[in-house]
């Protein structure tokens, strides 16, 4: 501390005398400019003088012998009326007289030229004097100017000089600041790199947990899996008892039957007519599920899936007389709110309220993947267009997330600012529903977080679903109205009531 603060003397002691050398260095330069103003114009000023009092001298002396002719002058002429009146030799005196007086005159005139020219050029000195007072007062109030420009310059040399001071002041704390903030800079360090090796093996303990879920996954898929191969086995078993039991009836009701030979030619088979209508009556009602029932989705070979609150996924086959259960999938934990099909048909994707969305392939009807990220329940998922390795899910968490099934990572997180009801995708064009009464439209292709356009409807939406072509979507809102929307021109097409 001391060593600090004898630094700190020197360091003031520094500034001060750089300070003083500053102001005498400027004083010095005002007292040199000075004297050599005063040089530059004092000189004529003396030049002027000196020829003033000249020209004034010799005006007095022309002054003097003026009047001294003149009294010459008065005397001669005296002296010659004396003459005149004495009569006594004046012939010859007064031409002397006359010749006397006529050289005196002659003497006159040159010295009043000269006085005139002494006057005149005194009446010139005269007014270069004026002028040169009139100089003086200006170069005396620029030199007041300057003098208070002096002062001010003093003054703020002063103000200066206390600014310094404080700066210096400023100084040694901000220098007290920085070696208290490298100091507090060390410790952060300690302590960031102490945090960095417990992130470290945060993550590796975490890569470890994520390998164990998915391992943990795997196991419950194989699980679920094996409880599906069972539950299918005992199915398959009892199905050919049926058989088996149906084919000792048929045995003991065999008889044989002539047909008549035909005659006429060939047999032609009767002409069918399909007409297509509005079903009008239940044909048959099954009970498949044990709770209320959520969804449902037709596709090929007269099969289609249902789904509800029972937390299972059934595959039904209506080809013939009767609706016969194919394969009931377990795996939710939850009810399951929507299902899907990708478009080869090979895998099925249903979501649930357990926040989470579960794939099963319909080859082997074994679960594959389990989609979890999602902080509320998930109301709708969908295969995007012909690519069977792309998911998008809609859920109550105002979120809708696209999945890649071959990272089994989510890749894009859509914030939509209100929870979605259901969504469909088609010719990478998106149309979700909310329950803020608003349809909006994303680009499956862009990495935006912003709707390319909303539709502002009258109710809930509870449901969307788009034609064949996907030139159409259709949308249910909770007060009962159904509208059709244009997504071309993104605005409503038709409303049914």
């Amino acid at each position: 501390m001391d060593e600090e603060e004898r630094v700190r003397a020197d360091s003031v002691e520094a500034a001060h005398r750089a300070c003083c050398q500053i102001a005498t260095d400027q004083r010095l330069t005002l007292t040199k400019a000075l004297r050599l103003r005063n040089l530059r114009e004092v000189a004529p000023f003396d030049t002027l003088i000196g020829d003033h009092s000249r020209s004034f001298e010799h005006v007095e002396s022309l002054k003097r012998k003026t009047v001294a002719i003149q009294i010459e002058n008065e005397r001669m002429r005296k002296d010659l009326l004396n003459s005149q009146v004495s009569g006594g030799s004046g012939e010859g005196g007064g031409g002397i007289v006359s010749e006397r007086i006529s050289e005196l005159e002659k003497r006159l005139y040159e010295t009043q030229k000269d006085l005139t020219t002494a006057l005149t050029g005194k009446d010139i000195n005269s007014q270069k004097i004026l002028e040169l007072n009139e100089n003086i007062r200006n170069m005396e109030a620029e030199l007041a100017a300057k003098n208070n420009k002096i002062a001010e310059l003093e003054n703020e040399l002063r103000e200066s000089l206390k600014q310094i001071a404080a700066l210096q002041t400023s100084k040694e704390n901000l220098l007290e600041l920085q070696q208290t903030a490298a100091d507090e800079y060390a410790a952060l360090a300690l302590n960031c790199s102490q945090l960095e090796d417990r992130l470290l093996k945060s993550e590796n303990e975490n890569k470890s947990l994520v390998r164990q879920i998915i391992k943990f996954k795997q196991l419950y898929s194989d699980h679920l899996n094996s409880q599906n191969d069972a539950i299918s086995a005992e199915r398959g078993k009892k199905l050919q008892e049926e058989i088996a039991e149906a084919s000792r009836e048929m045995g003991r009701r065999t008889t044989t039957m002539n047909l008549p030979a035909s005659t006429a030619g060939p047999m032609r088979s009767p002409t069918v007519v399909l007409a297509s209508q509005i079903p009008d009556s239940v044909r048959q009602t099954v009970e498949g599920h044990e709770d209320e029932v959520t969804c449902l989705k037709f596709f090929s070979n007269c099969q289609f899936i249902t789904a509800g609150m029972d937390r299972k996924v059934k595959i039904w086959d209506s080809n013939s007389a009767s609706v016969n259960l194919l394969q009931t999938l377990s795996g939710s934990n939850a009810g399951v709110t929507s299902v899907d099909l990708d478009f080869q048909e090979n895998y099925l994707i249903a979501s649930s309220y357990d926040y989470a969305s579960r794939i099963w392939s319909l080859r082997d009807h074994r679960l594959k993947h389990s989609l979890t990220g999602h902080s509320g329940k998930v109301m709708a998922a969908r295969f995007i267009g012909d690519d069977s390795t792309r998911v998008v899910t809609g859920s109550y968490d105002r979120t809708i997330k696209t999945w890649d099934l071959r990272q089994l990572a989510c890749v894009r997180v859509v914030h939509c600012h209100s929870s979605c009801s259901d969504l469909v995708v088609d010719n990478n064009v998106m149309v979700s529903g909310h329950i803020d009464k608003r349809l909006r439209f994303w680009d499956t292709r862009s990495k935006s977080d912003q709707s390319t356009n909303e539709i502002l409807l009258s109710g809930k939406v509870t449901s969307v679903h788009a034609s064949q072509d996907g030139q159409d979507v259709l949308a249910c809102t909770r007060d009962g109205a159904l509208k059709v929307i244009d997504v071309r021109k993104n605005q409503v097409k038709a409303t049914l009531v």
